[in-house]
């Protein structure tokens, strides 16, 4: 249904071709932050309206079906519909299994995201979870692609973060990740000017080396 303004326009449909109804749509900005929202009717129909000219993401997310995101969608000139691609959704992949620590004990509370590759090399975050008061997490609703796990634990286990990439997530399978979490060691050292002596309040980053990349973990200031 053409609606004159500036808006985004589009259908939804799983992968029988039947409408998804109450499928959740955002629209962000350039900067990364929400625009505007909305929902499917139950002819899987959306209309995003009182948009500004320009190029947007558009985020779907419907329960039971991996997040979907169109990159680039187009708002060009005032009193004209503008029509995103249609959407056709299949049943999503799974990640699940078990947080311990080195030593075998569970690990209850760990937060655990988990973020999907883009072509262009870089992660983008889809969805996360808790484990359970068992140690078990379970992660539904992922779309075909590749990986990566970040676990934070509880702070006062004393556990460092856990990164793991490489996961391949196959539709409408599950893919088994146990997680174990190492104790946290320990860097020392000294900081001097060129005269060797002691420099006072320097801030030190910690960066750990992840195949052929670095992510921060932690910093700290001199004393």
């Amino acid at each position: 249904t053409a609606v004159k303004g500036r808006n985004i326009d589009g259908t939804e449909f799983m992968i029988s071709t039947a409408p998804v109804a109450n499928a959740k749509v955002k629209v962000y900005n350039s900067a990364g932050s929400v625009y505007r929202e909305g929902v499917t009717n139950p002819n899987g129909i959306y209309l995003i309206g009182g948009l500004n000219v320009g190029t947007y993401f558009v985020d779907i997310d419907a329960l039971g079906y991996p997040l979907i995101t169109m990159p680039n969608v187009p708002v060009a000139v005032a009193n004209q519909t503008n029509y995103a691609p249609d959407v056709y959704l299949a049943a999503g992949g799974k990640v699940e299994g078990t947080v311990r620590s080195i030593t075998g004990q569970v690990v209850v509370g760990a937060y655990i995201e988990i973020f999907e590759k883009m072509p262009y090399g870089d992660y983008e975050w889809r969805r996360s979870g808790m484990s359970d008061n068992t140690g078990r997490y379970s992660i539904p609703d992922l779309q075909a692609g590749i990986y990566k796990i970040e676990v934070t634990p509880p702070a006062t286990l004393g556990l460092m973060k856990f990164t793991r990439e490489g996961i391949i997530i196959e539709a409408g399978k599950v893919f088994m990740v146990d997680l174990v979490l190492g104790s946290g060691g320990s860097i020392v050292g000294t900081v001097s000017d060129y005269m060797g002596l002691p420099v006072v309040s320097a801030k030190v980053h910690i960066e750990q080396k992840l195949q052929d990349k670095y992510e921060y973990r932690t910093s700290a200031f001199t004393v």
